[in-house]
């Protein structure tokens, strides 16, 4: 359980979950699931109006694929969206379009596809 306190005379404030380069032979860490996939989060927030400034989620299975959502404002342009995703499958090189996306999403989209209970 995280309690996120905000101070009115911060501009911003961070929550995250893992650290650091992230890659196929990357020791799980952030949010872990029971299969040994895991997710690394980050998120900026702007404590004024609670807008969401910035945001990765970076969901990565040992040994394998990885997917990464991103809201990047600071580097946007037409071959890098500000909302976008990268996928291990496609490379590096490529960023795909998206909205807004919320933490919730992420964590439905991961249980959906990946670590939920098979049919």
């Amino acid at each position: 359980m995280a309690i996120i306190k905000t101070v009115n005379t911060r501009k911003f404030y961070v929550i995250w979950a893992g650290k650091g380069k992230i890659g196929p032979e990357s020791d799980p860490a952030g949010v872990i699931f029971k299969d040994g996939s895991f997710l690394r989060l980050y998120e900026k927030w702007r404590t004024r109006d609670d807008v969401l400034l910035e945001y990765s989620y970076h969901y990565q299975i040992p040994q394998g694929d990885s997917v990464r959502y991103e809201l990047d404002s600071e580097n946007a342009s037409p071959s890098h969206p500000e909302y976008h995703v990268q996928t291990s499958a496609l490379g590096d090189q490529y960023r795909l379009p998206t909205g807004l996306i919320k933490g919730e999403e992420i964590l439905q989209m991961i249980f959906e596809q990946f670590v939920g209970p098979k049919m």
